[in-house]
């Protein structure tokens, strides 16, 4: 069965299309996710007031425990003056519905 991580992040400066690009930069925290093994799927939203959510879907517990500790890494030498992490959990994922793609710009 596959799981989930989903992680909520505290903006403190800095744009949510600043994060974007930052993340999505070549050696950023999506090259990562590719690299890591069971990786299925990783997206980022701005849930307003400042709050982030990343949410990824990994092939195993282990391969979603592994990207929470490889997240926090990057996120501390990379975006820590960005803002930070305020909650990090990982999970079952039950069942998706669709089919996600690319968000248009």
């Amino acid at each position: 069965m596959q799981h989930v991580r989903i992680a909520t992040y505290q903006q403190t400066a800095g744009t949510f299309d600043d994060l974007c690009r930052t993340i999505q930069a070549p050696g950023g925290l999506a090259d990562v996710f590719r690299a890591s093994p069971g990786f299925v799927v990783y997206t980022f939203a701005d849930l307003g007031d400042g709050t982030n959510c990343s949410i990824s879907v990994w092939t195993s517990a282990e391969a979603a425990d592994a990207a929470m500790a490889a997240a926090r890494t990057w996120t501390a030498a990379n975006i820590a003056d960005l803002g930070h992490l305020t909650e990090d959990r990982t999970g079952r994922l039950g069942f998706v519905v669709g089919e996600l793609g690319a968000v248009p710009a």
